[in-house]
């Protein structure tokens, strides 16, 4: 499962890496939490706790798990269009949460990069002679992540969403029954694209 894609998101090494974690601890933390592609395919611990520093992203989560049905009912109705992505690339003052998740979601999902972070108005993901399910390829894509949002919502449900600097979450959630996975975005002098994040 996958929301949306991110840099530096694991979605792709979690053959990988889940395994490397351990299902035993009573706490799982992911304290640059991104994506959440790790905590929501990983077995549920008793606690669990994502945190970002992204205000979009964590709003986007916690309208997602708080609203789901509203929010999902309003990506359903959300066509795959030049002009949403344009819309959902300028900021508007006063956009209700849910409507700031919704745009959030277009800018991930409508955009060539898939990724929120380099979505921009020309970078909109249509599709010339590519398709799947007798449809262009960008729109079966679309179509196909917003029928994913449910189970989403369904494994948010038990998770504590944390809006802070991970130092703080680290210190604040710390205990020796506490797992932490920590992924902290790449250095600016590493990244391919400077301006993606942050």
């Amino acid at each position: 499962m996958i929301a949306f894609g991110y840099y530096g998101g694991k979605f792709s090494h979690l053959d990988f890496l889940l395994p490397l974690l351990p299902t035993t601890f009573t706490h799982f933390c992911e304290p640059f939490g991104g994506s959440a592609a790790v905590l929501i395919n990983r077995p549920p611990a008793p606690v669990e706790t994502y945190n970002d520093l992204d205000s979009e992203v964590v709003n986007f989560f916690h309208c997602l798990r708080d609203h789901g049905d509203e929010l999902i009912r309003l990506i359903s109705l959300t066509p795959f269009s030049r002009q949403e992505l344009v819309k959902a690339c300028r900021p508007e003052p006063d956009l209700s949460a849910i409507e700031r998740a919704r745009r959030f979601f277009v800018r991930a999902r409508q955009t060539r990069t898939g990724l929120a972070q380099t979505s921009s108005e020309g970078r909109w993901a249509h599709c010339v002679l590519t398709s799947r399910a007798c449809m262009a390829g960008a729109v079966s894509r679309w179509l196909g992540s917003v029928e994913g949002l449910p189970q989403i919502v369904q494994r948010l449900q038990r998770v504590q969403i944390e809006n802070a600097p991970a130092i703080e979450v680290i210190r604040r959630y710390d205990s020796q029954s506490t797992l932490f996975y920590c992924d902290p975005p790449y250095p600016h002098e590493a990244r391919g694209d400077s301006k993606a994040y942050s």
